[in-house]
C-alpha cells in the first residue's frame, strides 16, 4: 500500500517520466515503478543489492522475467549521478526505510542533494519518502522532517510536503 502511495505522489508530480532513479528499498519498489511506468527507463539502487540480485535470480528461475526497463547498475548512486553521461533524469525517488543505517544519512546530505540537482532535468522532480504516521506527528518525526526540509531548501527552491502513512518531500 505504501509503494502505491509513494508512486502516486511521484507520478502526480512528474507524469510520464522517461528516466527514473530509485534509491533505497528492496525489489518491490522498483518492480512497482516499472509496472506503473512501462515507457520509462529505471535505474535502481536498493539498500541491499546482493539480496535484490538473489531475489531476481530466484524469480527468473521461476520463469518471472524482470521488466526490460529496469536496471540495477553496478555502481554506487553517488558515482552514478556524478558521471556527466548520467544526467537528465526526470524523476529521482529516494526511499528511506529508517534512520538507523548510515545509508539514510548519505541520502539526506547537502552534498548529495547538490549532486542530484546537477543530474536531474530542468523540469525533473526529486521525491524523498520516509516512514511516518498518518495520525501522529511525534517529536522525532518532526525533527527529521524539519532537518530534511532545511537541507533540501539549500539546493531546491520549491518543496512540497506530503503527510500520510509515509512522509514525502517533492522538490
Amino acid at each position: 500500500e505504501s509503494n502505491l502511495a509513494n508512486i502516486s505522489i511521484a507520478f502526480s508530480q512528474k507524469p510520464r517520466p522517461k528516466n527514473i532513479i530509485i534509491a533505497g528499498g528492496g525489489l518491490s519498489l522498483p518492480l512497482s515503478f516499472a509496472a506503473a511506468g512501462k515507457n520509462c527507463k529505471i535505474f535502481s539502487f536498493p539498500d541491499d543489492m546482493e539480496y535484490v540480485l538473489r531475489a531476481a535470480a530466484f524469480l527468473e528461475k521461476e520463469r518471472y522475467k524482470l521488466p526490460p526497463n529496469l536496471e540495477f547498475p553496478d555502481s554506487d548512486i553517488r558515482n552514478f549521478i556524478s558521471n556527466p553521461d548520467n544526467a537528465g533524469f526526470d524523476l529521482i525517488f529516494i526511499n528511506i526505510s529508517g534512520f538507523a543505517s548510515l545509508q539514510a544519512g548519505r541520502f539526506c546530505s547537502r552534498q548529495f542533494f547538490n549532486l542530484i540537482k546537477k543530474s536531474i532535468s530542468a523540469d525533473g522532480i526529486l521525491v524523498i519518502a520516509l516512514p511516518s504516521s498518518e495520525n501522529y506527528f511525534g517529536d522525532e518525526t518532526a525533527f527529521i522532517g524539519a532537518s530534511i526540509h532545511k537541507t533540501l531548501s539549500a539546493s531546491f527552491k520549491h518543496i512540497l510536503i506530503y503527510q500520510g502513512e509515509s512522509m514525502a518531500f517533492a522538490a
